[in-house]
């Protein structure tokens, strides 16, 4: 689904073809939510790898699905906030005709301020952060943990 909108939002952007602003606001969230949920989830699934071969006596107890659809709840309010955001300012700044204007539709078009489109910057380089710092974090833990399996393999061995 996030394939085919996105294609067909491309399609019509470099074509110029215009839609409604209500429309366009309506796929704009959709597509917003997606793009921010899909490295959020990837970034979930690193930490319950890490979970399962760091902790692997504990994986059952930290993974259950309770607990995974708290995860989803999360990753879905997280990647709201932003979308959220913009469309609030959007919603008080702009008059009434701008719903029923014909418009190219991109994210920008949503962005009435100068300093919305920083905000919106800086919310997306923050989650850039906080994600490299997780991956990275699991990505050496895991390491370190192969690298003592490794080693006790060798002792037995001997």
């Amino acid at each position: 689904m996030f394939l085919a909108l996105t294609d067909v939002l491309q399609l019509m952007s470099n074509s110029r073809v215009p839609m409604p602003g209500g429309l366009c606001i309506f796929l704009v969230v959709i597509l917003e939510n997606l793009t921010v949920a899909t490295p959020l989830t990837l970034t979930a699934m690193r930490l319950e790898r890490y979970i399962a071969i760091c902790m692997p006596l504990r994986h059952s107890e930290l993974s259950t699905p309770v607990r995974a659809m708290r995860c989803i709840l999360l990753i879905q309010v997280l990647s709201s906030v932003k979308w959220i955001m913009v469309i609030s300012i959007l919603f008080s700044a702009v008059p009434l005709s701008f719903y029923t204007s014909p418009l190219v539709c991109s994210f920008e078009q949503m962005i009435v301020f100068s300093w919305q489109g920083h905000l919106s910057s800086a919310l997306c380089q923050f989650y850039f952060l906080v994600m490299s710092v997780v991956i990275a974090f699991s990505y050496v833990k895991i390491m370190v943990a192969a690298r003592a399996a490794s080693s006790d393999s060798k002792k037995s061995t001997n």
